[in-house]
């Protein structure tokens, strides 16, 4: 018997947002960097993301580019935009 998709890794995703949560919309710059919350890949900027109280760490990578990187602390129902500015590495 073959069982279809049980060799598959689970995507992590970020924690299900409380009714708490906020609205962070994350930006780069230069614009088509990955971001990456709390160690979970979630795409290329801009991303609104739902974060729950508490604190996160964010990070933006990019070829030939050095890492940004930023903690928050998030507070409860508030929206924030965050830009993430990278360095060129030459």
């Amino acid at each position: 018997m073959i069982w279809l998709g049980a060799c598959e890794a689970q995507k992590p995703q970020l924690p299900e947002a409380l009714p708490s949560a906020s609205d962070i919309t994350l930006t780069t710059e230069p614009a088509g960097a990955t971001i990456v919350v709390d160690g979970i890949p979630i795409g290329t900027g801009p991303q609104t993301v739902k974060l729950n109280p508490g604190p996160h760490r964010l990070k933006a990578l990019l070829n030939a580019y050095f890492p940004a990187e930023q903690r928050i602390t998030v507070n409860g129902r508030e929206k924030q935009t965050i830009t993430l500015t990278l360095v060129a590495s030459h």
